[in-house]
């Protein structure tokens, strides 16, 4: 299924539209993520993303990788907010799985993975870690809902 070492990465742009969609249906109200002249009075000098957007594109990276072949859910996930992400970003998110322990339990493996989202000069916006539960497709946990 997966493998120690497997990377996979993706781009996503973070455009102004995005960021000011994003941050109203995640409800979050700092002007900085809706209002052009308030965000350009900022220190960014602009309209930055949500913490909820930027983070939330960052991990379903490992979703759209880990779910192609195999059922998945995330178990934990940790993030490190290096710096503001402003609108216009190409993010590259890239992860990496760096563990992995079989958990007959849940029927799986427990992935750990590291990423990072940067730009193509290589200044890091996210660190990250997650715990991601893979599981072969016809493993199906006997109470709905549960994971253990």
């Amino acid at each position: 299924m997966h493998h120690i070492g497997e990377t996979f990465s993706k781009r996503y742009l973070f455009s102004a539209e995005r960021i000011k969609a994003v941050a109203e249906v995640l409800g979050d109200t700092n002007p900085w993520h809706h209002d052009d002249e308030a965000a350009a009075t900022s220190r960014f000098g602009g309209l930055i993303a949500a913490a909820g957007h930027s983070t939330g594109v960052f991990v379903s990276v490992i979703a759209e990788h880990t779910t192609r072949e195999t059922d998945a859910l995330g178990l934990r996930f940790t993030h490190k907010l290096k710096r503001a992400v402003p609108a216009g970003l190409d993010a590259i998110m890239t992860w990496r799985v760096v563990g992995m322990e079989p958990v007959r339990r849940l029927g799986g493996d427990v992935l750990r993975l590291e990423g990072l989202m940067t730009d193509d000069d290589g200044h890091v916006y996210i660190e990250g870690t997650c715990d991601v539960l893979v599981m072969p497709r016809a493993v199906r946990d006997a109470e709905p809902g549960g994971i253990g």
